[in-house]
């Protein structure tokens, strides 16, 4: 190549580099504001699952509270109308009824640990 030719190819070389400098500032400009736009679209897309996140989360919960309030009523009435003795308030009928369903259930769990032992020992006869 003649000093001529690789004179222009520099010569265009540096004219390209120019170009990319004032494109590079532009493009760099333009990527800011797509980022500003990108972030500000985030915001809004987020803010408003936030605001549906919200809302079912409350109905939800507005939903699970009035089907526990309304068991609680059933269920006191039902221990009002058939289980209470005497005089006795439902809260009474209640921590009464707990304990003998815990009584039982202790008793049962005695009577499997007995029947593991009788069992062992009836084993022990047979052989």
């Amino acid at each position: 190549m003649s000093d001529l030719q690789q004179e222009a190819v520099k010569s265009r070389m540096r004219a390209e580099e120019q170009l990319l400098e004032k494109g590079g500032e532009a493009g760099e400009r333009i990527a800011q504001e797509s980022v500003k736009a990108y972030k500000a679209v985030e915001s809004s897309v987020v803010g408003g699952y936030k605001a549906i996140e919200n809302a079912v989360v409350g109905g939800y919960r507005g939903i699970e509270s009035g089907v526990v309030d309304s068991y609680k009523k059933i269920e006191d009435a039902f221990v009002g109308r058939f289980l209470t003795k005497e005089g006795e308030s439902v809260e009474e009928a209640k921590k009464r009824l707990t304990r003998i369903v815990q009584d039982q259930a202790d008793e049962s769990a005695n009577d499997e640990s007995r029947g593991e032992e009788n069992t062992d020992s009836s084993s022990d006869k047979d052989v």
